[in-house]
């Protein structure tokens, strides 16, 4: 069963959003709800960066696929972009 809250690539995009944070790369980051995830596909990190986006999706490593958009409907974040892991089909 999955333990509620602990995704492990969840928990690498936390930590280098936090690094990237430190480092001036990003303003600010948000993950809504991240205690109640249990999968990939509800994570949604928001994110705004101090320059070009590109530079954050560079230094993003993980085993699947994130993909950016900008966060038009601003629902759960006032923050610039909207991060998520692709949806393997």
């Amino acid at each position: 069963m999955a333990r509620i809250g602990y995704v492990p690539e969840i928990q690498q995009v936390k930590q280098q959003l936090e690094t990237l944070e430190k480092k001036g790369i990003i303003q600010s980051w948000e993950l809504p709800y991240e205690n109640l995830l249990t999968r990939l596909s509800a994570a949604l990190f928001f994110v705004t960066p101090t320059g070009d986006m590109q530079q954050v999706l560079e230094a993003i490593k993980t085993p699947s696929t994130v993909c950016c958009e900008k966060n038009d409907k601003q629902a759960l974040s006032d923050l610039e972009y909207c991060l998520f892991f692709q949806q393997v089909e």
